[in-house]
């Protein structure tokens, strides 16, 4: 997930450099592909007990403390 986030900071950083004003990027395809199959499979449940969302915001969190 992290290396996809890097991945789409990237390709907006090089949409920047190109100087094009009403260029948008949207690439979703990761996020409900995961979605999709944790709907199919039935796994929701067994996602939200990891609590990743939680955990990367701690993450972040203390990334952004450690910066300052």
């Amino acid at each position: 997930m992290l290396n996809y986030i890097d991945t789409m900071l990237i390709a907006k950083e090089s949409l920047n450099k190109k100087h094009t004003p009403n260029a948008y990027l949207t690439d979703d395809g990761f996020p409900m592909g995961l979605a999709y199959l944790l709907h199919i499979l039935q796994e929701n449940r067994a996602f939200e007990s990891l609590h990743w969302f939680e955990s990367m915001k701690i993450k972040f969190k203390f990334d952004e403390d450690k910066i300052k």
